[in-house]
This record gives structure tokens, C-alpha cells and sequence, in this order.
């Protein structure tokens, strides 16, 4: 199954709209696949929720890694750190 691309370059009025779209038609495939392999509903989507928090916590990790080697490339005098 192919994601739908957005339906514009760049930022537009109903970009996350589109994307939530695009990723739930994704997300509805992948349960029914699951579904037929044998798993239930409720596993599936605590799966897909874990797999999501995980997912944000990694990012904010790095997103916060990159934001601190950053600040400390700043001088002393702006970075009292």
C-alpha cells in the first residue's frame, strides 16, 4: 500500500489534516493485516501506541541532544553554562 503524498509543497492549511489521513488509511491496512495474522484489536492498538510514545520520546531525545550541542557551541558570555 502506498501513502498518499501531500497534496502541495510546504506548509499549507490542511497539511496535518492530509498527513493524518494519508497514515490512518495506512494504520486501518496494517490492523486488518495484523487482524487476519491472528492478533486482537485492543493488542494491536497498544502496540501501535507504544510504538508511537516510543517514537516521540526518541525524537524529543534527540531533537533535546541536538538543541544542547548547539547551545554549547555558543559563546561563554551568551552560554553561562
Amino acid at each position: 500500500m502506498k501513502i498518499k503524498p501531500p497534496k502541495a509543497k510546504g506548509i499549507y492549511s490542511d497539511r496535518f489534516t492530509d498527513c493524518r489521513t494519508a497514515l490512518e488509511d495506512y494504520v486501518l491496512y496494517l490492523m486488518g493485516e495484523a487482524t487476519v495474522a491472528g492478533w486482537s484489536e485492543n493488542e494491536i492498538l497498544m502496540a501501535l501506541a507504544e510504538i508511537v510514545d516510543s517514537t516521540v520520546i526518541a525524537h524529543n531525545a534527540k531533537a533535546r541532544a541536538e538543541f544542547d550541542a548547539q547551545l554549547a557551541k555558543l559563546p561563554k558570555k551568551i552560554n553561562p553554562k
